[in-house]
């Protein structure tokens, strides 16, 4: 028996593919031929949920599976057959962005402690999503929260940006892109927070000695801040990206050609670490969820 690859992926409203002519149906294979190659030739999407909105061609998203040739590339990959299953609700998205703002929210909170525009967006996107508030509510409480971000900087900046763009997941058409946006940005709180936290452990150790060992240790600090900087950077520009092509409609063109691609490629080269994985088995557990309760 053939193996299948349980899989997610993005098409248009109409069930169509983003990029080319191919049309889906729920339940029904689609099939290429030829060699499969990345970006090129090939069905794409990717095998986890989390990796699955850094590529957004659509607006509805599906539980989906692959099988036949495949080709893998980052966060992603090509196959010769696929087959979209089961569609995932955009509230599953915007409730898994809320999440994220509220994760890296700590950072503002402690660089200002007594500004709530950041906390204030977040529950008044909560409340609109549950019914208790209408739409201009929510966008008042996003623009007071917009006003917040030009003052802002470093992990607090990061943190204030994925706040606004959750917010926009719900007054757009464009939620996948907003999403994307957001969990980019906090991600990117994370990453420049534990830069910063490494880069003054480093100093910390240079000073308690000068034997080889702390001279050691501090190097190996060093290395990390400098690493999670360079994430934090890549998270930060794709964060920005989503957002642009979010507000313009417009899904990310993942070629080299493409002039945030270099941002792309930096934050999905590093989807490993702590605050990545947490995000994705956070959002695995929503889905989870979605689907139990949608069976009972």
């Amino acid at each position: 028996m053939e193996d299948i690859i349980k899989c997610y992926r993005f098409v248009q409203d109409d069930l169509s593919s983003e990029n080319g002519e191919l049309s889906w149906k729920i339940g029904e294979w689609n099939k290429v031929s030829g060699k499969i190659v990345c970006c090129s030739n090939g069905l794409h999407a990717s095998l986890t949920p989390r990796d699955s909105i850094s590529n957004v061609y659509g607006q509805r998203w599906f539980i989906s599976e692959a099988r036949g040739d495949i080709v893998k590339q980052d966060n992603k990959f090509a196959a010769s057959e696929m087959m979209i299953v089961e569609e995932i609700p955009k509230i599953v998205l915007q409730r898994f962005a809320i999440w994220c703002a509220q994760d890296s929210l700590k950072y503002y909170e402690k660089k200002y402690p007594k500004d709530n525009r950041a906390n204030n967006c977040i529950q008044a996107l909560e409340d609109y999503l549950n019914g208790k508030i209408t739409i201009d509510e929510l966008i008042k409480e996003q623009k007071a929260a917009y006003s917040a971000v030009g003052g802002a900087s470093g992990a607090a900046g990061r943190a204030i940006a994925a706040v606004v763009a959750a917010s926009m997941s719900a007054t757009t058409v464009n939620t996948a892109g907003w999403v994307n946006a957001a969990v980019a940005a906090s991600y990117a709180a994370h990453a420049a927070a534990s830069a910063i936290d490494a880069a003054m452990s480093a100093v910390d150790a240079l000073d308690a000695g000068r034997n080889v060992e702390s001279v050691a240790f501090a190097a190996v600090l060093a290395d990390t801040a400098s690493v999670l900087a360079h994430r934090a950077a890549g998270a930060g520009a794709t964060a920005h990206a989503s957002a642009v092509n979010a507000a313009s409609n417009v899904a990310p063109a993942d070629t080299a050609g493409d002039a945030y691609y270099s941002a792309y490629a930096a934050y999905s080269a590093h989807s490993s670490d702590i605050y990545y994985a947490a995000q994705d088995k956070k959002l695995s557990d929503m889905i989870d969820h979605y689907l139990s309760t949608k069976k009972k």
